[in-house]
């Protein structure tokens, strides 16, 4: 996976490494401590956002049941899209993994998907030709995304291959806010420069008088 690890024996999300992380995350921890959706629903929610799920290739609006009868055995044991900590988590779980990119690349190729599926089950040769046109000019623009390069040399930077000190959804937390510590730095800089100033100012003004 990309953004957390299957745990090989259980096949749930692993939270026995101590620097994974996921706990530390309210939105997760809530939903894994609540006994109605446990480590299995927040299992569900990481095949079904993650950027390396096993279950990708299903459609994205398909995916959570496809996650869900994966895991628990039934595809509508969760309220999904109704129950407030499924919904944080989910939210939360795709702005840490964010990346541009993969994400374009991502929403292109479930499109070229779609519109190859359209043409598929279309009886009428002509819509069925405009429909695989349509798919070739999709195609055309992932290629132009990739520019030689393949999905998985996109992933290299997933954080469950990289080293840390903090926990890795620490780091991509803090790199999620890392636009608005610096903001605030530039606000704050600006700030003092016209307090100097300005004392400056009135300074100029009382040797005037």
């Amino acid at each position: 996976m990309y953004l957390t690890i299957l745990n090989q024996k259980t096949g749930l999300v692993n939270l026995d490494d101590v620097n994974d992380g996921v706990l530390s995350i309210k939105c997760f921890r809530d939903l894994i401590e609540d006994k109605s959706l446990g480590l299995e629903c927040f299992t569900c929610v990481a095949m079904t956002v993650d950027y390396k799920s096993p279950i990708r290739y299903f459609a994205f609006k398909e995916r959570h049941n496809r996650a869900m009868r994966e895991v628990t055995g039934d595809g509508k044991k969760y309220r999904w899209g109704h129950n407030q900590k499924i919904v944080e988590a989910c939210i939360m779980y795709a702005e840490l993994q964010y990346d541009p990119k993969i994400d374009e690349l991502d929403q292109l190729n479930e499109l070229w998907l779609s519109k190859l599926k359209s043409a598929k089950d279309e009886d009428d040769s002509e819509k069925k030709l405009s429909l695989i046109k349509k798919s070739s000019e999709v195609k055309k623009l992932i290629e132009n995304i990739l520019k030689g390069e393949s999905r998985d040399s996109l992933l290299d930077n997933a954080p469950t291959k990289n080293g840390y000190k903090l926990s890795r959804l620490e780091i991509k937390v803090q790199q999620r806010k890392s636009f608005y510590h610096e903001q605030q730095k530039r606000e704050s800089a600006v700030t003092a420069k016209r307090k100097r100033e300005s004392a400056k100012q009135q300074e100029l003004e009382q040797e005037g008088r």
